[in-house]
Order: structure tokens, then sequence, then C-alpha cells
């Protein structure tokens, strides 16, 4: 045995996974972590990070709303471990099933806007949710137009975890199996 391959069976960072199979070298002491030696993360999503206002009995995006998708779309190029959420509402006029039925279109609306920037559609999750949740209930113009939403947080995606070696196994690793 080399003094390489003797230096991969050690665990520099101490967190229980070999250097030859740790994927995170310098994880923090203390922090869980996975089967690669990587610290779990804790989600730090935060409300919000997109808000798609609509016009009255309308799922049609105008160019303003356009750019602020834009932004969106970058973010995730940028970051493949994240997905989003996108929450379609309603204002409360109208009766409460067309209202459901609007909000499945405005969020459908965001999710194609996203689809045709070259988002790939797992990344993208749709929860219509109609009048359920207004951010304003009373019955002015302005709380109305601030109800018409498309409302989208980031979030990291899931991932399996790879269960398939352990310490004293001799197969080597493999990513992603």
């Amino acid at each position: 045995m080399t003094a390489e391959q003797l230096a991969d069976q050690f665990d520099n960072d101490a967190d229980g996974v070999i250097n030859e199979r740790d994927k995170c070298p310098d994880t923090l002491p203390g922090a869980t972590i996975n089967n690669d030696g990587c610290p779990a993360l804790i989600s730090s999503e935060k409300k919000n990070d997109l808000i798609v206002l609509f016009e009255h009995d309308s799922s049609v995006i105008d160019a303003v709303q356009k750019v602020e998708i834009n932004r969106a779309v970058q973010k995730l190029i940028q970051n493949p471990q994240l997905m989003i959420v996108l929450e379609g509402h309603a204002s409360a006029s109208g009766a409460s099933d067309y209202n459901q039925r609007l909000s499945k279109a405005r969020a459908r609306a965001v999710r194609s806007a996203f689809i045709s920037k070259g988002i790939a559609s797992n990344r993208i999750d749709i929860k219509p949710l109609g009048e359920s949740k207004l951010l304003l209930k009373d019955e002015t113009l302005q709380a109305e137009s601030l109800n018409r939403r498309v409302t989208a947080q980031f979030k990291l995606m899931d991932e399996s975890t790879d269960l398939k070696w352990h310490i004293y196994s001799m197969e080597p690793h493999r990513s992603g199996v």
C-alpha cells in the first residue's frame, strides 16, 4: 500500500467518512452528515422570492412581471440544486371553484414561462390555492389586486441518499448508484 493510498483511509475532518469517500473534506465538527461526508443542510427557505401579479380574471403575464421571472430563471440556472414552488392565488370576488381554477391557470402560466426559458419541469412544483390564502382580506381595489398573484419560493431539491456502501464495503464508491 502506498503512502497516498494509506492517507485515503484516514478521516482528516473526523466526520466518520474516510478521505477516499469524503466529498466534503472540511465538514464542521459535530455536523450531521450524509454517506458522502457532506453536512445535512437546514433549509433557509424564505417566503415569496418572487411575486407575479395578474389583472382581474386573467392568467396572462405582463411584460413587467416577465422581467422578474427572468431574474428568478437566472437564479435557477446558476443554482442547479434549487427548485421552485409556485403558489397560485385569486382574489375573493367570484365563485370559489372558479377562483381555484384561475389560481391553477396562473401558476401554470408562470410554470410555462420558466420552462420556456430552459428550466426543467421537474424543478417546478405548482400549488393552486384559490382564495384560501388571501394576502389582504378587505374588499378594496388594492387588496383585490394584491391577492391576484403567484408567489414563488426557492428550495433545495430533494436528493436521494446513496446507501450502497458502508465502511466495511470493498466495492469502489460509485456516485449516483
